[in-house]
């Protein structure tokens, strides 16, 4: 454990910054003595401005990968079973000041980031999110306008990174005659599956949406890598034109 300073900006106030590893950073706020805040942050990122004998930290504008928490490695049964939304990180999270004054060091496997506006968990050091539950419903999922329904049905039922996945009608408000039935789903990839899919997207400014696009894809998205299988299912343009052009109620699968 490496303190790097300690500095008085006001009295009252003090700020730490001590080296967690070779390129993490925990900032600590204190007033009165009191922890007020800590931020794990890439070093990269961390700018120290030094004049005279005054340091002055300037923490990142953007949060974007940079907001790092340390977590109980329980945390991960939540992620790998529940919605990222549900989980209570409250209840895993630990303090990592004292978690490096007892054990000194951080174990970086520990180290997460909650992306929450990309529905999205990250590790320190792994590049693609880790893997963990995504929910698809009718809308940018599987229906009955876009996909043969009961045939992608029947196939996901057999699928065992589909935990679950049901049927159900579209609302009346949201359907159309072609536009009558959707899948309600959860499922969770396996990691090697999503860092593939990852490799093609994250380029993309709106990776996270790419990334679904890949688990779901449609007619036009010739590249999508497909992990469930069920490109096969998808109508082709020329059917969903037919469709959309039809007044009666034939957005069901031949075998219905």
């Amino acid at each position: 454990m490496n303190i790097i300073f300690t500095k008085e900006k006001v009295v009252k106030y003090k700020d730490e910054i001590i080296e967690v590893s070779d390129s993490l950073m925990l900032v600590t706020k204190r007033a009165n003595s009191k922890i007020t805040s800590q931020t794990l942050i890439e070093k990269a990122y961390l700018k120290i401005k030094k004049k005279k004998n005054t340091y002055k930290i300037e923490l990142p504008k953007s949060k974007k990968r940079l907001d790092w928490r340390y977590f109980s490695p329980e945390i991960m049964d939540e992620i790998k079973t529940k919605h990222m939304t549900k989980i209570n990180t409250d209840k895993y999270e630990l303090d990592p000041f004292k978690e490096l004054k007892k054990h000194g060091k951080l174990k970086e496997k520990n180290i997460l980031w909650f992306d929450y506006s990309a529905h999205l968990v990250y590790r320190f050091k792994q590049d693609a999110p880790v893997s963990g539950i995504y929910t698809f419903d009718y809308i940018g999922g599987i229906n009955n306008r876009d996909f043969h329904i009961e045939k992608a049905f029947k196939h996901l039922q057999k699928r065992k990174s589909v935990l679950k996945v049901e049927m159900v009608d579209i609302p009346y408000y949201n359907s159309e005659s072609h536009y009558t039935k959707g899948l309600e789903m959860e499922l969770i990839l396996p990691q090697a599956a999503l860092n593939k899919i990852w490799e093609e997207v994250k380029s993309d400014e709106f990776a996270s949406v790419r990334l679904r696009e890949h688990i779901i894809p449609k007619y036009w998205q010739k590249s999508a890598t497909d992990p469930l299988g069920i490109k096969k299912f998808l109508r082709t343009e020329k059917e969903i034109k037919e469709l959309e052009n039809c007044s009666c109620s034939c957005g069901r699968d031949e075998d219905w």
